[in-house]
């Protein structure tokens, strides 16, 4: 499986000196990404390889069957939302979460597993490379930057794209990635919601967390693991009061879903041109601060 994931000219270089983790996790998002490999039968036999192994380490014993929907739901969620990941990094993320490294968690189930996913790339990742890149940049004056502008363009002609859809079939498609484009609409500042609607895309946010947990339950009551069941009553508190890693995760993932959708459909009812907006503001933004302020 190695010789498959890595890309061996993208390792850091022995002459960088990191401690071990920080150069395996490097190393590992270096790799070949999972929507690279085109034998999907790899992918999913290795990340079923992955939750056995957390499972172990956790020492808990789970029932072949609650087992294997765990399994078939984290690949479904990597094959959605982190197909950019290589799979040590998958590895990665469940080896440093069921440590705690990622705070605590509720139990080993789906929403855990996608959890310490979030917080792999959200946290750790950005760490490590806060980290190397500045040594790298020492060791290699001409180091080439992420080319965030073509980035830009290219989520500018998807956006665009998902705005025609949505005037022509009631849908945008962008909803499974509405993150990403969230956090490029915003970094150009063309969210322009009053504090009315972002409470009701916040309380949205949460009302969907909640009933994703109150259906995970109905399936533990349908098949017999009751035991399996999270007390709703603290979960749902838990959300209300926003105090759980976990939880806050989720909520703002359908929190940045339901502002891209709203967002869509005050451009698609105003008829605004956010292929011009976005065009100008693209033009004006200074991309050389950003790389500079990203590394």
């Amino acid at each position: 499986m190695n010789q498959l994931i890595k890309k061996t000219e993208n390792l850091l270089p022995n002459n960088i000196s990191v401690s071990n983790k920080v150069r395996e996790i490097y190393n590992a998002n270096n790799g070949i990404k999972i929507k690279e490999i085109q034998d999907k039968n790899i992918v999913v036999k290795q990340i079923h390889v992955f939750v056995n192994m957390t499972i172990l380490d956790k020492g808990i014993n789970l029932e072949k069957e609650e087992i294997n929907y765990i399994k078939t739901r984290v690949v479904d969620d990597i094959i959605r939302d982190y197909s950019s990941f290589t799979l040590d990094d998958v590895r990665l993320a469940f080896y440093y979460g069921v440590r705690g490294e990622f705070g605590d968690y509720f139990g080993i189930n789906p929403i855990t597993f996608y959890s310490w996913l979030k917080s792999y790339k959200t946290q750790m990742l950005p760490s490590i490379y806060k980290e190397v890149t500045p040594l790298l940049l020492k060791s290699k004056e001409n180091e080439d930057f992420f080319d965030y502008r073509k980035f830009d363009l290219e989520l500018k002609d998807n956006l665009c794209l998902a705005l025609e859809n949505l005037s022509k079939n009631g849908e945008h498609g962008l909803y499974d990635f509405g993150n990403v484009y969230y956090n490029f609409l915003n970094r150009m500042e063309l969210i322009h919601l009053n504090e009315e609607k972002m409470l009701l895309c916040k309380d949205f946010a949460k009302s969907k967390v909640k009933l994703s947990l109150s259906e995970s339950n109905a399936n533990y009551n349908k098949q017999g693991k009751s035991f399996h069941k999270i007390n709703l009553v603290d979960a749902f508190e838990s959300i209300e009061k926003e105090n759980s890693n976990d939880f806050n995760t989720l909520i703002e993932a359908e929190f940045k879903r339901s502002v891209l959708n709203m967002i869509l459909e005050e451009y698609h009812i105003n008829k605004l041109n956010l292929r011009e907006l976005l065009n100008d503001k693209i033009e004006s933004f200074d991309y050389e601060k950003y790389n500079a302020s990203s590394r």
